[in-house]
């Protein structure tokens, strides 16, 4: 990398990445300075007669109508029930949930400590849209592509700069959380590897490094801010659910076509191992980070060779690539398709007297994909066209 480049890139946003580290790197803090305070709240409180009293009148009275209180014990590997308080106490107190599920024993996230996901995730987004978004509208990429520098140079300059500035506040801040986490409980209640908590550190600045990296991509092909905006939220807003849409068709295909079995747990799988956010006690499986990686120089790869022939032609339009309006269309269309095929597909498979409504199915997608082309036409063409005849326009 050029030092020259690197040096004005970061004159140029020193101020904007020093705001973001703050707000990211002061966000950790406070989350995991506070989930301490809150673990210690419950000790103390569960070192009380009155904690003890609570316990006896909830889960350990002589109501034989009564629910005793259940727990996973890992030496039985069973569920159990108990009405002995310290029992109670130590399971309370282990800072990380256990689930004994179809796949094992499931150690997941904690009581005592929620990682703001969606607050991290908007400046992820905020961050990656701006980096070619608002360098085209402010005109700084015309000063930069009329300099001594080459277009490659320029867009991995920017990456190095403003992505790396963010992955490494993002790494530091989740890095903090768990030492914090781990020098401030008690070993008999840190029920945690760290070898798995340091991977989920890793996997979780993977998956805000792919949040940066789609909405950078978004930024560099999108012209307007209403509809870029828009666009983006879009996407993000109905991700998850997208993905539920794809575990639930592949469900129905196994267990219509293949005769598989059904899993309670397996519509869980997807976003699971793929979404990492927070502390996570179980492995994550080495297929995530290749695809982690996979998503990732596809995105910088394509995004590199349409860096190298932007103009300003397009930049007041949705797309500022001509040659994408089509490809976007279809993929909007199988996105929305996708989405409305999938979502509840597999609910009848679960409730009782629920038949497959195959014909309902069929009417669903095809009015999904006349409605997205609609969507998708008016926004990208400004125009709706049937065949070769104009429809509507936009102006």
């Amino acid at each position: 990398m050029d030092k020259g480049l690197l040096k004005l890139i970061g004159q140029r946003y020193w101020k904007f990445l020093a705001l973001i580290a703050v707000l990211v790197i002061g966000a950790y803090v406070i989350e995991g300075s506070n989930s301490v305070k809150y673990w210690k709240f419950e000790n103390n409180y569960l070192q009380t007669k009155e904690a003890e009293d609570d316990f006896v009148e909830n889960y350990a009275s002589a109501d034989p109508e009564q629910e005793h209180y259940e727990y996973y014990n890992r030496v039985t590997k069973k569920y159990e029930k108990t009405t002995n308080f310290e029992v109670y106490r130590q399971d309370r107190l282990n800072y990380f949930n256990e689930d004994d599920t179809y796949y094992g024993l499931y150690t997941y996230g904690s009581s005592f400590y929620q990682e703001n996901t969606f607050y991290f995730f908007v400046i992820a987004a905020v961050v990656g849209f701006l980096l070619f978004f608002f360098d085209m509208k402010s005109h700084f990429n015309t000063l930069l592509f009329s300099s001594q520098y080459s277009r490659p140079k320029i867009y991995w300059s920017k990456y190095l700069v403003v992505g790396g500035s963010l992955l490494l506040s993002v790494l530091l801040g989740k890095l903090y959380v768990l030492l914090t986490i781990k020098s401030g409980i008690p070993s008999e209640y840190f029920n945690g590897e760290m070898s798995l908590l340091v991977t989920s550190v890793l996997a979780g600045t993977c998956v805000i490094g792919l949040v940066f990296l789609i909405s950078s991509f978004a930024g560099l092909i999108l012209g307007e801010w209403v509809t870029g905006v828009l666009t983006l939220f879009g996407f993000f807003s109905s991700l998850l659910i997208f993905l539920s849409a794809i575990a639930e068709l592949e469900e129905v295909f196994k267990y219509y076509v293949l005769g598989y079995a059904l899993t309670e747990d397996y519509s869980r799988v997807l976003s699971d191992h793929l979404f990492v956010a927070g502390l996570n006690n179980r492995a994550i499986p080495t297929s995530s980070f290749l695809v982690y990686l996979l998503i990732a120089l596809v995105l910088l790869i394509s995004g590199q060779k349409l860096f190298a022939k932007v103009t300003l032609e397009n930049n007041n339009k949705y797309l500022v690539f001509a040659n994408l309006r089509r490809p976007t269309l279809i993929i909007f269309m199988l996105y929305c398709t996708i989405l409305v095929a999938g979502f509840g597909s597999s609910y009848h498979l679960y409730a009782e007297h629920e038949v497959f409504n195959f014909w309902g199915w069929l009417l669903k997608i095809i009015l999904a994909g006349i409605v997205s082309y609609l969507i998708g036409s008016l926004t990208i063409y400004r125009q709706l066209k049937i065949g070769r005849k104009r429809i509507f326009s936009i102006k």
